[in-house]
């Protein structure tokens, strides 16, 4: 199966691409969490509370988040 990049973009924290659930209480503390460098404030990948899948986030200095992930998808064409 094809994969595709999943993004969401929020200015309050981390959310998962592939449900929404964005209540990620002290995500900070977690361990996969760590400081970014440059632009980037913060950094890391998180378990989703509600599905259960992982996805990484980075933190920007104007306040976006950006959460992503790769997901399988359908094919259009029938490969």
């Amino acid at each position: 199966m094809p994969k595709e990049l999943a993004i969401k973009i929020s200015k309050h924290g981390p959310i998962c691409p592939a449900c929404g659930e964005d209540r990620f209480d002290d995500y900070w503390r977690d361990p996969r969490v760590k400081s970014g460098y440059g632009i980037v404030t913060m950094k890391g990948a998180l378990t989703c509370h509600g599905c259960g899948k992982n996805f990484h986030f980075e933190t920007y200095n104007d306040g976006d988040t950006h959460s992503s992930m790769m997901r399988r998808v359908a094919a259009l064409n029938g490969d």
